[in-house]
């Protein structure tokens, strides 16, 4: 979780699978990561501006929540059934959520 949250945060573009596994690691497994190793993590992958890169990834997030492109990046990695479901039941915006809240928790 705190490498999936480094990846959400400093990658240069956002990658909404990675959106998807940290929803899914914190909601299907229950995993939870602290402030303190997510710095680590930020310092062994030599990472600077982390706080701007923060707040420009929830801007980000928070902007693609109502978005489809999560879906279509989806379509590559599950089956169609399982995409249609998260569209008909919004679960595309909670994953999105979830990351956000994520960085807004560990990183800033």
């Amino acid at each position: 979780l705190a490498d999936k949250t480094v990846a959400l945060t400093a990658g240069e573009v956002l990658k909404y699978r990675d959106a998807w596994d940290v929803w899914y690691l914190i909601n299907k497994l229950n995993a939870q990561t602290d402030r303190d190793m997510v710095r680590r993590k930020f310092a062994d992958y030599g990472v600077a501006d982390v706080e701007a890169r923060a707040k420009d990834r929830c801007e980000e997030l928070a902007k693609l929540r109502s978005g489809k492109a999560i879906l279509d990046e989806m379509r590559r990695f599950l089956p169609a059934k399982r995409v249609a479901e998260t569209r008909s039941t919004g679960l595309h915006r909670a994953i999105l959520a979830t990351s956000e809240h994520l960085i807004e928790q560990v990183v800033l």
